[in-house]
């Protein structure tokens, strides 16, 4: 249960964090004089145990939302009777659905076996261990990650420069996501267009009068013989911009 509230509770976590920071710093500042005697601001001492502490806490904590579904599922697959593990691909993958629906309270595709239960079972006892297991681990980080970087805050302590390079850091690597997003989304768009006209000639593409989409593009898919003329999209795209603009103005 713990596990469900997990993300707020780092949140709580992290303003403890830039507090602990924060009133050392104070505390350090009384001692001298004032704030003026510290290399930093308070504000950047607590930003600086704040970044220590919650930094490790969040790769941490969705490494293992990533990795999750797919580990589980695998420990739940290989102990299921050696008659499902013969099966296909498609099949084990329907099998593995329902036990999930099954988990989430879902639909499945018909009254649940009794294996398809134990499984379901095995599944939430395996998801509440890990989850259970995580959570002490992120606790466990918090509390050395804290207790070290607290430590670290003195007087001559360059708070300011490390918190301003790690938010430069972490700035570049959220620009970075964005670039790879949108240059993966492009060449997946390309890989698909490739492949599909080798499949359909460009020139039907852009001069076809029909527009059936039904042939089967990958192993896949399934589906029979289609029409992809083009002249109908475009078509039916011109004349309702032609309308909303109309209507607009």
């Amino acid at each position: 249960m713990l596990y469900h509230y997990l993300f707020a509770i780092i949140m709580l976590l992290a303003a403890t964090a830039y507090f602990t920071g924060l009133t050392k710093s104070l505390r350090i500042a009384d001692s001298l004089g004032g704030v003026r005697n510290l290399h930093s601001l308070p504000k950047h001492y607590g930003m600086f145990v704040l970044l220590c502490s919650i930094i490790p806490l969040l790769i941490v904590y969705f490494s293992y939302m990533m990795v999750e579904p797919s580990l589980i599922s695998s420990m739940v697959q290989s102990s299921l009777p050696a008659d499902y593990q013969t099966m296909t691909d498609n099949r084990l993958s329907l099998v593995m659905n329902d036990i999930k629906n099954l988990v989430a309270g879902g639909i499945v595709s018909g009254p649940p076996t009794q294996m398809i239960q134990d499984a379901a079972n095995l599944y939430i006892q395996l998801q509440e261990k890990f989850r259970n297991i995580i959570s002490f681990v992120i606790f466990a980080i918090f509390v050395a990650a804290l207790y070290t970087s607290s430590k670290l805050v003195r007087s001559t302590f360059r708070a300011r420069n490390i918190v301003e390079k790690t938010i430069n850091i972490i700035l570049i690597l959220c620009s970075a996501v964005a670039i790879m997003t949108t240059i993966g989304i492009v060449l997946s768009v390309l890989f698909e267009a490739i492949r599909f006209f080798k499949i359909v000639p460009i020139h039907d593409f852009l001069f076809g009068l029909d527009w059936s989409p039904q042939t089967a593009i990958r192993a896949d898919q399934q589906g029979s013989s289609g029409a992809f003329g083009a002249v109908p999209v475009f078509a039916g795209t011109i004349l309702i911009a032609s309308l909303a603009m109309s209507i607009a103005i």
